[in-house]
């Protein structure tokens, strides 16, 4: 759930006006970022808000400018991260349009339904995509999954995920009801959440790291535990319910 943010549609203050516009680009599946003390903040998250309380880019008109010219383009705007701080600096100095939105623009990372990571059109090489994994986390209050990870003292950088999760569960507790993720982090999953899409990949919540895809291993041997009416699988010592999609029956 996106942070919702009170805003006068009349006032002429900055910041309201950049957060509204941020608000907007958010549900349109855009996101922006301010830089402060070495980290991008989205204002959309309560947290990074706080941090930007004394950032003055929020306060430039120029800055809130750029952000509702991003929100007068909407729906035909390219999904993205955008900087609008530098964006403003660009066209202060004469800078093409075209050009910044080029540079300031960041592509986020896309996943499919197989989790096969691309960015700008491109498979994602596995030694990245590793490394990445290694720094992915879940954004709870926009339903994102991002990584994050420190360049040098100075600078860390940050990105989102768009499309399906790029979490799975490679092993299972079912005692304990804990799954060791691809990203190396354990988390309590919600056993009442156990569902199949259309392809028969099995999906289930977790607390900290949102909705996973539950492995091909781990999901053979589950699935060897349904009941008769396969709308049931067998967890510990105990029975949890199997959904599937609409349109598609157990049996």
């Amino acid at each position: 759930m996106l942070a919702t943010v009170p805003v006068d549609p009349c006032s002429g203050n900055a910041r309201e006006r950049i957060l509204a516009g941020a608000l907007a680009l958010s549900e349109h599946g855009s996101h922006l970022f301010f830089r402060h003390s070495a980290h991008f903040h989205n204002p959309m998250v309560a947290r990074e808000l706080d941090a930007l309380a004394g950032e003055s880019s929020l306060d430039d008109p120029a800055v809130a400018d750029v952000v509702e010219a991003l929100v007068a383009d909407l729906p035909g705007l390219a999904l993205g991260i955008y900087s609008p701080v530098p964006i403003a600096r660009g066209l202060q100095a004469a800078r093409p349009v075209d050009e910044l939105l080029t540079e300031f623009r960041y592509e986020m990372i896309e996943v499919d339904a197989r989790q096969r990571w691309s960015w700008q059109g491109r498979p994602v090489a596995p030694k990245i995509h590793r490394f990445f994994l290694e720094n992915t986390r879940y954004e709870a209050e926009l339903g994102l999954w991002y990584f994050e990870y420190r360049v040098n003292d100075e600078w860390w950088d940050k990105s989102y995920f768009r499309g399906t999760t790029p979490l799975r569960v490679v092993s299972l507790d079912e005692a304990e009801l804990e799954a060791t993720l691809n990203n190396d982090t354990r988390d309590r999953i919600d056993a009442l959440s156990f569902r199949l899409d259309a392809d028969e990949q099995l999906f289930v919540d977790t607390v900290a790291s949102g909705v996973v895809l539950v492995s091909d291993a781990v999901r053979f041997a589950l699935l060897r535990n349904a009941n008769e009416a396969c709308d049931e699988i067998r967890l510990g010592e105990g029975w949890v319910p199997l959904a599937w999609p609409e349109g598609h029956s157990p049996t």
